[in-house]
């Protein structure tokens, strides 16, 4: 019998960026705000998410490591500010049991849009300039 304890190799979850996740978040909220003064509900809401997924990738992009990581943060982050009332939020239904169903179903898309912002910004050169290509 093998015991897979002895194979898998244990890792550490990696030191988080505080710096990289406020920024990510700042950028978030001025996005968030910024669409739901000028945009109707619906919209406001879908922006917000994109908004959530840039903040999510610039922090990936600041921290240099842990990229998902980082930008799930910023996502858990936009919630508790959500949570506390201290960010835009949107009453989805008069019915209390829907509109909890509705916003579950918004913070696991916030906490997906945040994570793949994060995923999507890998380390190393961001720019063709820099690698040589095109001289």
């Amino acid at each position: 019998m093998t015991h897979y304890s002895l194979v898998i190799e244990r890792r550490n979850v990696p030191p988080v960026q505080w710096r990289a996740v406020l920024l990510g978040l700042a950028v978030a909220v001025v996005i968030g705000y910024i669409a739901n003064i000028t945009l109707a509900p619906t919209p406001g809401s879908a922006a917000t998410i994109v908004g959530i997924a840039l903040g999510g990738f610039l922090a990936g992009k600041r921290a240099n490591a842990a990229g998902l990581y980082h930008g799930a943060l910023v996502g858990l982050a936009w919630i508790a500010l959500e949570t506390l009332a201290l960010v835009p939020t949107v009453r989805y239904a008069d019915d209390l049991v829907t509109d909890s169903v509705i916003v579950i179903a918004m913070d696991v898309a916030t906490l997906a849009a945040g994570a793949f912002g994060g995923a999507l910004a890998r380390r190393g050169r961001s720019s063709s300039s820099d690698t040589g290509r095109g001289r």
